[in-house]
């Protein structure tokens, strides 16, 4: 994803309509773009990424936090050019997406058997 003709995006994850890819690229916004949290990257990726993808107009964007005593996923949904908080779920709550398509996210699932 480029912002622009110097710089490049590229979320952890994202969705896009196979009919939006070329050989190269994807030309256009992803439906969903999902940024894992890094302890290294934080602020980068909560907050330069998710304003990039709203700007480039990707519906939706997803914040995973894999932090070893609470996980965590915080749902946003374009509305108005800007991002509104959707939902946000924490350790074992289930959350079920309808958009871009239904599936149901337990934040402790993303994570589980990765930890010693």
């Amino acid at each position: 994803m480029r912002p622009d003709t110097s710089n490049e995006v590229q979320p952890d994850v994202l969705v896009a309509r196979y009919s939006d890819l070329t050989k190269d690229d994807l030309p256009r916004a992803p439906v969903l773009a999902v940024e894992v949290i890094s302890p290294t990257s934080r602020l980068r990726d909560a907050h330069l990424k998710k304003a990039v993808c709203a700007r480039l107009g990707s519906p939706s964007f997803w914040l995973a936090d894999p932090a070893r005593d609470q996980p965590s996923l915080t749902v946003f949904e374009l509305a108005g050019g800007a991002y509104r908080e959707v939902a946000c779920v924490a350790g074992d709550e289930a959350w079920t997406a309808t958009q871009p398509f239904p599936v149901q996210v337990i934040p402790a699932d993303l994570v589980r058997g990765l930890q010693p």
